[in-house]
C-alpha cells in the first residue's frame, strides 16, 4: 500500500542517493548527490509527450528504465482495518539517457539513478536541506495538488521545455531588436 485508501490523504515519501554517468570506455562517474522528495494522491497520469523540437537537447530518441521497489511489515499490509501503511521503505533506480536539461544530445552514455528512502509522517519529517528549497523555490510542492486538478502536471520534461522555450524566444528577440 502506497498510498492511503482514504481520498485526500497525501503521502509523502523523501530519497537520497547517487547519480553516476556511463559511457562505454570510460570509468563510471559519480555526477551528482541527490535528495527528491514525492507528495501524492493516488493516481494514474500520462507522461507529456517528448522530444519533438528538442532534440539538440535529448538526441533523436529516449529511453528509459525505471526501477521502483515499495517495501512494507506484512502484518500492516495485511491488516484490514488499516488505511493505510506508515512503515514504509522504497529504493527507486533510473537508467536513462541523457537527461534534457544536460544538454547532452545524442553523446554515447547513459544516468544512472540509484537511491533508497522512506515514507514520512508529514512534510517536517524530511530533511532541513529539502524543506528549505521547496519553501524557497518551489511552494506548491509542499502539497499535493487536488484530487481535481485539471492542469497539467511539471516534470523534468516539462520545466527543461519552457526553459528552452524561453531561451529561444529571448534569443529570437534579441536578434530582432539587434537587426533594427
Amino acid at each position: 500500500m502506497v498510498c492511503s485508501q482514504v481520498d485526500r490523504r497525501p503521502a509523502i515519501y523523501w530519497w537520497t542517493g547517487r547519480v553516476y554517468s556511463i559511457v562505454p570506455g570510460e570509468r563510471d562517474r559519480l555526477l551528482f548527490n541527490v535528495q527528491g522528495m514525492n507528495i501524492r494522491h493516488c493516481l494514474s497520469l500520462e507522461d507529456p509527450v517528448r522530444g519533438g523540437d528538442y532534440q539538440d537537447s535529448v538526441g533523436d530518441q529516449y529511453h528509459s528504465m525505471e526501477f521502483d521497489t515499495n517495501s512494507q511489515p506484512l502484518a500492516n499490509v495485511l491488516d484490514r482495518r488499516a488505511t493505510e501503511v506508515q512503515d514504509s521503505i522504497m529504493s527507486w533506480g533510473r537508467i536513462s539517457n541523457w537527461l534534457p536539461w544536460m544538454e547532452m544530445g545524442d553523446r554515447e552514455g547513459v544516468v544512472v539513478f540509484h537511491t533508497t528512502g522512506v515514507r514520512v509522517k508529514n512534510f517536517d519529517e524530511m530533511p532541513d536541506v529539502v524543506k528549505n528549497e521547496i519553501r524557497l523555490n518551489y511552494p506548491i510542492y509542499a502539497e499535493p495538488p487536488p484530487i481535481d486538478y485539471k492542469k497539467a502536471r511539471e516534470t523534468s520534461w516539462t520545466v527543461f521545455k519552457d526553459y528552452i522555450d524561453a531561451k529561444r524566444a529571448k534569443e529570437a528577440a534579441d536578434k530582432a531588436g539587434a537587426a533594427k
